[in-house]
């Protein structure tokens, strides 16, 4: 029972992320990054982050986010073992910073709900 949602989640994130493989949108999104070039390096785990950052989930930020990488490294001929790899490094940086991250430490730690709304206000800046 305790664990519906997770698995409700999980399942609407993995939709989406089949949803924008086969519906085309990441290969929308991978012609866009390709046009910053050499800036891609940058971008790759800026990808990730945002990913982890909007699911909370590194797992989920690949899912969603890991054709886009292939696609634009393959098109710049970059190795997209690489860009992958960057893209699971960035989302490990915005796992720290996840809004679902700090819930589930104010909810463990059973803190206070002021301090967990400190938590997430310090986050946001």
């Amino acid at each position: 029972r305790r664990v519906a949602p997770a698995l409700c989640t999980i399942s609407i994130v993995m939709a989406l992320a089949f949803l924008m493989d086969f519906g085309g949108l990441s290969d929308a999104m991978g012609s866009a990054v390709v046009r910053s070039g050499g800036a891609f390096p940058l971008f790759s785990p800026l990808l990730g982050w945002v990913g982890v950052v909007l699911t909370g989930s590194d797992t989920s930020s690949n899912a969603l986010f890991g054709r886009v990488q292939i696609l634009c490294a393959t098109e710049l001929g970059v190795n997209p073992v690489l860009a992958a790899a960057a893209n699971a490094v960035g989302g490990t940086m915005g796992k720290m910073v996840s809004l679902q991250s700090i819930a589930v430490a104010v909810a463990a730690t059973r803190m206070d709900a002021r301090a967990g709304s400190v938590l997430f206000a310090k986050t946001l800046k």
